[in-house]
């Protein structure tokens, strides 16, 4: 029998056959792995996809628990910066950051290792819930703005405001996020960005 690295030449065919299986048709190399498993036949499972799959999932899980906290976070800005008009959709922000504590809560319960790595996690949602929270306050004060040029200018003007306007650090501790019973006080900042194009104050910026 031939070998190649030490390899028999039938173990290299195999493990060929099932990495050709697992990019050509993944529901079936699953299928087929679960039941080498569940046979203990160890010689045709897949290990190194196999554990890849398996990491993949935890980090699925993390990477939903990263969203969540962005979530609440881009929220509570957009909340504790909000104008005081009637237009705004504040319910409609406020239980955004509800739903988004349920969701951490539910993830933590299911998934309690993940408690070792929510403080890394909270830290990394930062930048993605300041990015959305800065290009929300910006689509909500250029929306009517048909001038594509003008548009783009106005977009790039208070996008580099709002970075400013807002705190270079995440203001909110995780308790404070994680927590039921708090909400940010509305804050009146010396300098709110705003258009220098007239807006319609009906404008609907609720995402």
């Amino acid at each position: 029998m031939g070998t190649a690295a030490g390899i028999p030449d039938t173990q290299q065919t195999r493990e060929r056959e099932m990495e050709g299986l697992y990019w050509r048709d993944p529901y079936s190399w699953a299928m087929q792995q679960a039941e080498a498993l569940r046979g203990r036949d160890f010689a045709a499972v897949d290990w190194k996809n196999v554990i890849e799959e398996i990491e993949d999932v935890g980090g699925r899980h993390a990477d939903r628990l990263r969203s969540q906290y962005a979530r609440a976070i881009e929220h509570l800005l957009k909340l504790q910066y909000r104008e005081i008009k009637e237009t705004e959709p504040v319910a409609g922000w406020t239980h955004s950051v509800n739903q988004a504590r349920t969701e951490i809560e539910d993830i933590l319960q299911r998934n309690p290792g993940l408690k070792r790595q929510r403080d890394e996690l909270f830290h990394d949602a930062w930048g993605r819930a300041c990015k959305d929270a800065v290009n929300a306050f910006v689509h909500q004060s250029t929306e009517n703005i048909t001038n594509v040029s003008l548009l783009f200018r106005e977009q790039k003007r208070l996008t580099r405001e709002w970075r400013r306007t807002l705190p270079q650090e995440n203001p909110y501790t995780r308790q404070q996020v994680e927590d039921s019973d708090w909400m940010p006080k509305r804050l009146r900042p010396s300098h709110r960005p705003q258009s220098r194009q007239q807006s319609d104050p009906r404008s609907d910026w609720s995402r």
